[in-house]
């Protein structure tokens, strides 16, 4: 039987409220929540899965006839957990209400760097940082160039992402997403208002999405320090610090339906050292993203504004 992933907040069952609040928070503060599920680990800080990119072709047989041996060859992969932390000290004088303040605060700012890390984690650059998207499409050769140097988006370059990620998805749009800054987003929106191919449906909470192909677009947020997550600074052959990315990714339900997850160890760990007129909180989440098939993330790199 095929492991689930499952919502965080689905994860709370038997939690005591301090780790409850903390798993409610970061449901509420991660950007694509709605779509991105999590394995536990219970504690460990690796987490192991096999990876598998293609499947052997069945075949017919007679009676009394052996089919053809074919077996499918998994890739092990081994996800080691890095820690998000975050930190406050509070006076003893201080009423409780402004404990449970802080480590709201202190959630919030856990699920934006996630947020951020999603995107740009690289653990070559930092062994602290787990590998974000951007690094997994990168060392999985998943990736689409507009041109040599960059260029304008066109709407057959984003065609062309899409079709590398059913790789993945296999035409499963409810499990995919068009990830990108409000930019490229409104550059998108008139080109595909253009040609009278964007869609429009409204979700459980009365807002609408708008979709190309029926997959989802998804406006990538700025991080805590008001910086661009997906900026337009990225470089491709001699084009300059002047494009952008759009990723398409697709979100795993379970190893029989591969993609992108995210693993924890549970809810977030305070931990606590006394300053003398109050107590330093300490609140640590080991988290990491995993990615289950080659094109469960796809990039289209080099876009340039229009």
């Amino acid at each position: 039987m095929a492991s689930s992933y499952v919502r965080l907040d689905n994860l709370i069952t038997d939690m005591p409220a301090v780790h409850k609040g903390y798993i409610l928070a970061l449901q509420a503060g991660i950007n694509m929540s709605n779509k991105l599920l999590f394995a536990s680990t219970n504690g460990a800080l690796e987490y192991k899965y096999n990876r598998i990119d293609t499947l052997p072709e069945a075949a017919f047989t007679a009676i009394n006839e052996d089919p053809t041996d074919a077996r499918t060859t998994p890739l092990p992969m081994t996800l080691g957990l890095k820690i998000v932390s975050r930190s406050f000290s509070l006076d003893d004088l201080l009423p409780a209400t402004e404990q449970g303040a802080q480590r709201q605060a202190a959630a919030v700012s856990i699920s934006r760097t996630f947020d951020k890390y999603f995107f740009q984690g690289d653990s070559n650059g930092n062994q602290k940082e787990f590998d974000g998207i951007a690094k997994i499409a990168s060392d999985n050769s998943a990736e689409v160039e507009m041109a040599t140097n960059g260029a304008v988006l066109a709407i057959k370059n984003l065609d062309e992402l899409i079709e590398l990620a059913h790789g993945c998805a296999d035409g499963d749009v409810a499990r995919m997403e068009l990830l990108m800054n409000n930019t490229m987003n409104i550059q998108l929106k008139a080109l595909l208002d253009a040609k009278t191919a964007l869609t429009k449906e409204y979700n459980m909470a009365g807002g609408y999405v708008t979709m190309y192909s029926g997959i989802p677009i998804r406006i990538v947020r700025k991080d805590v320090a008001n910086a661009a997550i997906l900026p337009d600074t990225e470089e491709l052959g001699s084009s300059g610090a002047v494009c952008t990315s759009i990723y398409c990714v697709t979100y795993a339900r379970n190893e029989a339906q591969p993609g992108v997850f995210a693993v924890m160890s549970g809810a977030p760990v305070e931990g606590f050292v006394g300053t003398g007129v109050g107590k330093r909180t300490l609140a640590r989440w080991p988290v990491a993203v995993g990615c289950s098939h080659k094109y469960g993330v796809c990039a289209l790199k080099g876009i340039k504004k229009a």
